[in-house]
């Protein structure tokens, strides 16, 4: 009876994992172009998780369609982030998961207000954002509520 039943058990989880392994690229089975882009990767690649593979996968598909530009600003947002300390990589996550589950009009006003904060001067950036790192959270509040009103 225990056999039986540890048989069963066995099968079910190779049953429900067997798609997860081959979902999981092996590095003979990338292309040459993916093999190229992803050599820094080559060495722990078969350690690497199926969702770090896709990923950088993903990345690197992604990579080649840009133009000059825009690798630029990938390669600075790449060392930047290389610069963060693991508590600024979290936040920076959670920002990045909050803004995504946004509506689409939440979105549009928030990448309206970077545009608009972005073209300003430096200068004026500046003071900007040591006034804001001075003010208590209701101050920060108020201060958006009013410049919601400005905007509008």
């Amino acid at each position: 009876m225990k056999d039986r039943l540890l048989r069963q058990l066995l099968i079910a989880f190779l049953l429900l994992t067997i798609p997860y392994i081959s979902l999981a690229t092996p590095w003979n089975k990338l292309t040459l172009e993916e093999k190229r882009m992803l050599a820094p990767y080559k060495q722990k690649w078969a350690s690497l998780s199926k969702q770090r593979r896709q990923h950088l996968r993903k990345t690197g598909k992604k990579w080649r369609t840009m133009n000059p530009k825009q690798r630029q600003q990938m390669k600075k947002r790449i060392r930047r982030w290389k610069k963060m300390s693991p508590i600024q990589r979290k936040q920076a996550k959670h920002g990045y998961q909050w803004f995504n589950s946004q509506s689409p009009s939440v979105k549009r006003r928030i990448r309206a207000r970077r545009h608009w904060f972005s073209s300003l001067p430096s200068v004026q950036r500046k003071k900007l954002r040591q006034r804001w790192s001075k003010m208590t959270p209701k101050q920060r509040q108020l201060f958006i509520k009013q410049s919601k009103k400005s905007s509008q």
